[in-house]
This record gives C-alpha cells, sequence and structure tokens, in this order.
C-alpha cells in the first residue's frame, strides 16, 4: 500500500518555441529501494522508499521536464523483504510491486509535469481529450500534437 509520494527535486528548462512536428517522451527510472522505518506500522508490515526521478522530454529538443522524488509504501514484511533482496541482487521488483509503484509514480508525477508545463509554455506531456464531430476521424493515438 502506498503512504505517498514526494518531490525533492523540481526541474524545468524551455529552450526554443514548440514545433509543428513534436513528440512527447515520459520516463519513470527507479534509482533505488531501501528500507523505510514507519511509525506505528504493523509488526507483521515493513515499509519500503523507493526513490525515483521522472523525466518528459521533446523532440525536437525544445525543452524539459524533471521530477525527483520519493515513494513510500508499506507492504507485507515477505513482500517487502523480498522486494529489498531482488533489487539489492538484480535491481528489479516483482510484477506486482512494479506495477504498484510505477502507476502511483505516474499519476503524481504526470499531473505534477502538466502544471510545470504550463507555467513555462512547454506542451503538457499527455495529449488532452478534444471534441470532435461525429463525421471527423479519430485521433489516432500516436498522432504528434503540440497541446
Amino acid at each position: 500500500m502506498i503512504l505517498g509520494i514526494g518531490f525533492n527535486k523540481i526541474s524545468a528548462e524551455k529552450k526554443k518555441m514548440a514545433a509543428d512536428k513534436l513528440q512527447v517522451n515520459n520516463n519513470v527510472e527507479i534509482r533505488n529501494i531501501e528500507k523505510a522505518e514507519i511509525g506505528g506500522a504493523k509488526k507483521e508490515t515493513e515499509g519500503i522508499k523507493v526513490t525515483f526521478a521522472f523525466k518528459t522530454s521533446y523532440s525536437p529538443s525544445i525543452g524539459e521536464i524533471l521530477l525527483e522524488g520519493e515513494l513510500v509504501a508499506v507492504e507485507d514484511k515477505k513482500v517487502a523483504e523480498e522486494a529489498l533482496k531482488e533489487w539489492k541482487k538484480n535491481k528489479t521488483l516483482s510484477k506486482e510491486l512494479l506495477r504498484e509503484v510505477m502507476d502511483s509514480i505516474l499519476a503524481r508525477a504526470t499531473i505534477e509535469a502538466v502544471v510545470i508545463s504550463r507555467e513555462i509554455s512547454l506542451p503538457p506531456p499527455i495529449p488532452f481529450p478534444k471534441v470532435s464531430d461525429r463525421q471527423d476521424k479519430p485521433v489516432q493515438p500516436n498522432q504528434p500534437y503540440i497541446g
């Protein structure tokens, strides 16, 4: 169970105006996982802290948004110990834990990146829904956009 996510570094840079054809790429990098001391947690649970970076980049290179932070989760003691062991050995996580962690990071970081992109006049990191007539073709998922 995810207890919280916080950012300890927020960086954004706009290099030039947006181009007509633009690709937006979002990437999450899990940098480290370690044990987290959680006061009041049940004896059969253990806390883990995930250090991460979320980066929005644009092609052509018109700017960049970088968010670094930490996620804290409480898991069953066995699950947490296995996650810490697997990370130390192979720098990987189980599919279930990875999905939980990545979904939480993406949800929080994407919202923050949308706000930051607006503040420095970069296109948003995700496409927003658009209203269209029924006769119009639907927007293709990988179609370039400026926002």
